[in-house]
Protein backbone atom coordinates (compact mmCIF):
# COMPACT_ATOMS: atom_id res chain seq x y z
CA UNK A 1 0.00 0.00 0.00
CA UNK A 2 1.29 3.43 -0.93
CA UNK A 3 2.00 6.22 1.51
CA UNK A 4 -0.18 9.29 1.04
CA UNK A 5 0.30 10.39 -2.56
CA UNK A 6 -3.15 11.48 -3.75
CA UNK A 7 -2.93 14.75 -1.80
CA UNK A 8 0.37 15.62 -3.49
CA UNK A 9 -0.76 14.79 -7.02
CA UNK A 10 -4.37 15.90 -6.85
CA UNK A 11 -4.06 18.22 -9.87
CA UNK A 12 -2.80 15.38 -12.05
CA UNK A 13 -5.51 13.07 -10.72
CA UNK A 14 -8.28 15.34 -11.97
CA UNK A 15 -6.37 15.83 -15.23
CA UNK A 16 -7.28 19.49 -15.56
CA UNK A 17 -10.87 18.58 -16.44
CA UNK A 18 -12.26 19.93 -13.19
CA UNK A 19 -11.69 23.34 -11.66
CA UNK A 20 -9.43 22.86 -8.67
CA UNK A 21 -7.73 25.01 -6.04
CA UNK A 22 -5.56 23.61 -3.27
CA UNK A 23 -4.42 24.67 0.21
CA UNK A 24 -2.19 22.70 2.59
CA UNK A 25 -1.23 22.38 6.24
CA UNK A 26 2.19 21.01 7.22
CA UNK A 27 1.89 20.98 11.02
CA UNK A 28 3.16 17.38 11.10
CA UNK A 29 5.36 15.45 8.71
CA UNK A 30 2.21 14.23 6.98
CA UNK A 31 0.66 17.18 5.10
CA UNK A 32 -3.10 17.57 4.95
CA UNK A 33 -4.43 18.95 1.66
CA UNK A 34 -7.71 20.79 1.22
CA UNK A 35 -9.06 21.20 -2.31
CA UNK A 36 -12.20 22.59 -3.89
CA UNK A 37 -13.11 20.47 -6.91
CA UNK A 38 -15.74 21.60 -9.41
CA UNK A 39 -16.87 19.77 -12.54
CA UNK A 40 -19.60 19.93 -15.16
CA UNK A 41 -22.30 17.32 -15.75
CA UNK A 42 -21.27 14.13 -17.57
CA UNK A 43 -17.70 14.40 -16.30
CA UNK A 44 -17.41 10.63 -16.71
CA UNK A 45 -14.96 8.19 -15.21
CA UNK A 46 -12.42 9.53 -12.73
CA UNK A 47 -8.91 8.14 -12.64
CA UNK A 48 -8.70 5.28 -10.13
CA UNK A 49 -7.46 6.27 -6.69
CA UNK A 50 -4.92 3.55 -5.79
CA UNK A 51 -5.05 2.37 -2.16
CA UNK A 52 -3.07 4.50 0.27
CA UNK A 53 -2.90 5.00 4.03
CA UNK A 54 -5.20 8.01 4.27
CA UNK A 55 -8.77 9.30 4.49
CA UNK A 56 -10.68 11.76 2.31
CA UNK A 57 -13.42 13.95 3.78
CA UNK A 58 -15.73 15.68 1.30
CA UNK A 59 -18.30 18.42 1.94
CA UNK A 60 -20.91 18.49 -0.83
CA UNK A 61 -21.66 22.03 -2.04
CA UNK A 62 -24.27 20.80 -4.56
CA UNK A 63 -26.85 18.03 -4.53
CA UNK A 64 -25.37 15.00 -6.30
CA UNK A 65 -27.77 12.22 -7.30
CA UNK A 66 -26.47 10.59 -10.48
CA UNK A 67 -23.17 8.78 -10.39
CA UNK A 68 -21.56 5.45 -9.63
CA UNK A 69 -18.81 4.40 -7.27
CA UNK A 70 -16.91 1.13 -6.90
CA UNK A 71 -15.07 0.24 -3.70
CA UNK A 72 -12.48 -2.49 -4.26
CA UNK A 73 -14.23 -3.26 -7.55
CA UNK A 74 -17.70 -3.64 -6.00
CA UNK A 75 -20.45 -1.29 -7.19
CA UNK A 76 -21.59 0.56 -4.07
CA UNK A 77 -24.78 2.68 -4.17
CA UNK A 78 -24.28 5.99 -2.37
CA UNK A 79 -26.88 7.69 -0.19
CA UNK A 80 -27.50 11.23 1.06
CA UNK A 81 -25.12 13.11 -1.23
CA UNK A 82 -27.03 16.30 -0.57
CA UNK A 83 -25.74 19.84 -0.40
CA UNK A 84 -24.19 20.40 3.03
CA UNK A 85 -23.65 16.71 3.75
CA UNK A 86 -20.32 15.04 4.44
CA UNK A 87 -18.83 11.92 2.84
CA UNK A 88 -15.88 10.02 4.31
CA UNK A 89 -13.66 7.71 2.27
CA UNK A 90 -11.11 5.22 3.57
CA UNK A 91 -8.47 5.46 0.86
CA UNK A 92 -6.96 2.10 1.79
CA UNK A 93 -9.72 0.73 -0.43
CA UNK A 94 -9.47 1.14 -4.19
CA UNK A 95 -11.99 3.73 -5.42
CA UNK A 96 -13.39 4.09 -8.95
CA UNK A 97 -16.12 6.56 -9.87
CA UNK A 98 -18.31 7.67 -12.77
CA UNK A 99 -19.61 11.22 -12.22
CA UNK A 100 -22.80 12.13 -14.11
CA UNK A 101 -24.28 15.14 -12.27
CA UNK A 102 -22.32 18.37 -11.99
CA UNK A 103 -20.33 18.48 -8.78
CA UNK A 104 -18.76 20.96 -6.40
CA UNK A 105 -17.15 19.83 -3.17
CA UNK A 106 -14.45 20.72 -0.68
CA UNK A 107 -12.27 17.71 0.02
CA UNK A 108 -9.73 17.20 2.79
CA UNK A 109 -7.04 14.59 2.16
CA UNK A 110 -5.79 13.39 5.58
CA UNK A 111 -2.97 10.84 5.99
CA UNK A 112 -3.76 8.41 8.81
CA UNK A 113 -0.33 9.13 10.30
CA UNK A 114 -1.26 12.81 10.60
CA UNK A 115 -4.04 11.77 12.98
CA UNK A 116 -1.64 9.50 14.88
CA UNK A 117 0.82 12.39 15.19
CA UNK A 118 -1.87 14.79 16.44
CA UNK A 119 -2.92 12.34 19.14
CA UNK A 120 0.70 11.71 20.15
CA UNK A 121 1.36 15.45 20.49
CA UNK A 122 -1.32 15.50 23.18
CA UNK A 123 0.12 12.51 25.01
CA UNK A 124 -2.64 10.23 23.74
CA UNK A 125 -2.27 6.83 22.13
CA UNK A 126 -4.13 6.02 18.97
CA UNK A 127 -3.67 4.35 15.61
CA UNK A 128 -5.47 7.01 13.60
CA UNK A 129 -8.34 4.70 12.74
CA UNK A 130 -11.74 6.25 12.05
CA UNK A 131 -14.94 4.24 12.39
CA UNK A 132 -16.80 5.25 9.24
CA UNK A 133 -19.22 3.94 6.64
CA UNK A 134 -17.11 4.23 3.51
CA UNK A 135 -18.51 6.48 0.79
CA UNK A 136 -21.90 7.28 2.34
CA UNK A 137 -23.26 10.76 2.98
CA UNK A 138 -24.39 12.06 6.37
CA UNK A 139 -24.98 15.35 8.13
CA UNK A 140 -22.11 16.76 10.19
CA UNK A 141 -22.49 20.33 11.42
CA UNK A 142 -18.80 20.80 12.24
CA UNK A 143 -17.48 19.69 8.85
CA UNK A 144 -20.21 21.75 7.18
CA UNK A 145 -19.37 24.96 9.02
CA UNK A 146 -15.59 24.61 8.61
CA UNK A 147 -15.83 23.54 4.97
CA UNK A 148 -18.14 26.43 4.11
CA UNK A 149 -15.84 28.80 5.98
CA UNK A 150 -12.89 27.62 3.89
CA UNK A 151 -14.69 27.38 0.53
CA UNK A 152 -14.37 31.09 -0.43
CA UNK A 153 -10.61 30.92 0.19
CA UNK A 154 -10.24 28.79 -2.93
CA UNK A 155 -11.77 31.59 -5.01
CA UNK A 156 -9.35 34.17 -3.57
CA UNK A 157 -6.31 32.15 -2.43
CA UNK A 158 -4.23 35.31 -2.09
CA UNK A 159 -6.47 36.38 0.77
CA UNK A 160 -6.28 33.06 2.63
CA UNK A 161 -3.52 33.57 5.17
CA UNK A 162 -1.89 30.42 6.47
CA UNK A 163 -3.15 30.88 10.05
CA UNK A 164 -6.72 30.71 8.74
CA UNK A 165 -6.05 27.60 6.62
CA UNK A 166 -4.25 25.91 9.53
CA UNK A 167 -7.11 26.73 11.90
CA UNK A 168 -9.72 25.10 9.65
CA UNK A 169 -7.65 22.00 8.89
CA UNK A 170 -6.59 21.40 12.50
CA UNK A 171 -10.19 21.79 13.65
CA UNK A 172 -11.42 19.29 11.04
CA UNK A 173 -8.80 16.72 12.09
CA UNK A 174 -9.48 17.17 15.81
CA UNK A 175 -13.21 16.75 15.16
CA UNK A 176 -12.67 13.54 13.17
CA UNK A 177 -10.54 12.07 15.95
CA UNK A 178 -13.14 13.01 18.55
CA UNK A 179 -16.21 11.79 16.64
CA UNK A 180 -14.89 8.82 14.67
CA UNK A 181 -11.66 7.90 16.46
CA UNK A 182 -12.94 8.25 20.04
CA UNK A 183 -9.95 10.43 20.95
CA UNK A 184 -10.64 13.89 22.36
CA UNK A 185 -7.93 16.52 21.92
CA UNK A 186 -9.75 19.02 24.13
CA UNK A 187 -7.55 19.65 27.21
CA UNK A 188 -9.00 19.00 30.65
CA UNK A 189 -8.26 22.58 31.68
CA UNK A 190 -8.79 25.68 29.58
CA UNK A 191 -6.71 28.23 31.44
CA UNK A 192 -5.00 29.58 28.35
CA UNK A 193 -1.34 30.17 27.62
CA UNK A 194 1.16 31.24 30.28
CA UNK A 195 1.76 34.99 30.00
CA UNK A 196 5.28 34.65 28.61
CA UNK A 197 4.15 32.24 25.89
CA UNK A 198 1.23 34.49 24.98
CA UNK A 199 3.65 37.42 24.71
CA UNK A 200 5.94 35.43 22.39
CA UNK A 201 3.02 34.42 20.19
CA UNK A 202 1.69 37.98 19.94
CA UNK A 203 5.16 39.35 19.16
CA UNK A 204 5.65 36.78 16.38
CA UNK A 205 2.31 37.71 14.83
CA UNK A 206 3.12 41.44 15.05
CA UNK A 207 6.51 40.84 13.43
CA UNK A 208 4.86 39.07 10.50
CA UNK A 209 1.84 41.25 9.74
CA UNK A 210 2.97 41.62 6.14
CA UNK A 211 3.93 37.98 5.72
CA UNK A 212 2.25 34.60 5.94
CA UNK A 213 3.30 33.00 9.22
CA UNK A 214 1.68 29.66 10.08
CA UNK A 215 0.49 28.06 13.29
CA UNK A 216 3.31 25.49 13.32
CA UNK A 217 5.98 28.21 13.44
CA UNK A 218 4.36 29.95 16.40
CA UNK A 219 3.62 26.68 18.21
CA UNK A 220 7.26 25.59 17.91
CA UNK A 221 8.40 28.90 19.40
CA UNK A 222 6.32 28.26 22.53
CA UNK A 223 7.03 24.51 22.61
CA UNK A 224 3.45 23.34 22.02
CA UNK A 225 1.68 21.26 19.40
CA UNK A 226 -0.16 23.34 16.77
CA UNK A 227 -3.63 22.17 17.77
CA UNK A 228 -3.05 22.66 21.52
CA UNK A 229 -1.52 26.10 20.91
CA UNK A 230 -4.53 27.18 18.82
CA UNK A 231 -6.99 26.14 21.55
CA UNK A 232 -5.04 27.80 24.35
CA UNK A 233 -4.48 31.00 22.35
CA UNK A 234 -8.24 31.30 21.90
CA UNK A 235 -8.74 30.65 25.62
CA UNK A 236 -6.32 33.49 26.41
CA UNK A 237 -7.53 36.08 23.90
CA UNK A 238 -11.07 35.08 22.96
CA UNK A 239 -9.94 34.92 19.33
CA UNK A 240 -8.37 32.33 17.06
CA UNK A 241 -4.80 33.15 15.91
CA UNK A 242 -6.22 33.95 12.46
CA UNK A 243 -8.74 36.49 13.80
CA UNK A 244 -6.12 38.00 16.07
CA UNK A 245 -3.86 38.47 13.05
CA UNK A 246 -6.64 40.21 11.09
CA UNK A 247 -7.30 42.60 13.98
CA UNK A 248 -3.61 43.43 14.28
CA UNK A 249 -3.39 44.03 10.52
CA UNK A 250 -6.33 46.43 10.75
CA UNK A 251 -4.68 48.19 13.71
CA UNK A 252 -1.49 48.54 11.67
CA UNK A 253 -3.47 49.91 8.72
CA UNK A 254 -5.05 52.52 11.01
CA UNK A 255 -1.60 53.55 12.22
CA UNK A 256 -0.27 53.93 8.67
CA UNK A 257 -3.34 55.87 7.53
CA UNK A 258 -2.97 58.23 10.49
CA UNK A 259 0.76 58.82 10.10
CA UNK A 260 1.23 58.90 6.32
CA UNK A 261 -0.41 59.92 3.08
CA UNK A 262 0.41 56.61 1.40
CA UNK A 263 -2.31 55.32 -0.94
CA UNK A 264 -4.60 52.63 0.43
CA UNK A 265 -3.28 50.08 -2.05
CA UNK A 266 0.25 50.45 -0.70
CA UNK A 267 -0.99 50.34 2.89
CA UNK A 268 -2.96 47.17 2.14
CA UNK A 269 0.17 45.39 0.87
CA UNK A 270 2.28 46.66 3.79
CA UNK A 271 -0.24 45.17 6.22
CA UNK A 272 -0.37 41.75 4.57
CA UNK A 273 -3.61 42.11 2.61
CA UNK A 274 -3.79 40.81 -0.94
CA UNK A 275 -4.96 44.17 -2.32
CA UNK A 276 -7.01 47.25 -1.44
CA UNK A 277 -10.34 45.46 -1.85
CA UNK A 278 -9.20 42.76 0.59
CA UNK A 279 -8.25 45.45 3.12
CA UNK A 280 -11.62 47.16 2.61
CA UNK A 281 -13.64 43.98 3.22
CA UNK A 282 -11.79 43.04 6.39
CA UNK A 283 -11.61 46.64 7.69
CA UNK A 284 -15.32 47.26 7.20
CA UNK A 285 -16.17 43.93 8.82
CA UNK A 286 -14.20 44.81 11.96
CA UNK A 287 -14.55 48.61 12.15
CA UNK A 288 -17.92 49.16 10.51
CA UNK A 289 -16.71 51.64 7.90
CA UNK A 290 -14.33 51.65 4.93
CA UNK A 291 -10.64 52.59 5.29
CA UNK A 292 -11.20 55.66 3.10
CA UNK A 293 -14.09 56.93 5.22
CA UNK A 294 -12.18 56.19 8.43
CA UNK A 295 -9.15 58.12 7.17
CA UNK A 296 -11.22 61.13 6.05
CA UNK A 297 -12.93 61.28 9.44
CA UNK A 298 -9.48 61.80 11.03
CA UNK A 299 -8.51 64.72 8.78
Amino acid sequence: MQKSTYGRRIEAHWAGSASLAKLSNHSTGYPVTAARIVGAANFGYVETVPPEDAFAVSLELLDFERGEIWLDGKNTPQKSLRRGNTVLYDLRHRIDANLIDQFDFVQFHIPRMHLVSMASEHGLSGNGELEIINGQGFSDAVVKSLGELLAPAFERPGEANQLFVDHCILAICAHLLDKFGNISLVPAGNAGLPKYKLRIAKEMIDANLGGNINISQIARAVDLSPSYFAKQFRASTGLSPHKWLLRRRVDHAKSLMSSSSDPLGAIALACGFADQSHLTRVFKGLVGTTPGDWRRSRW
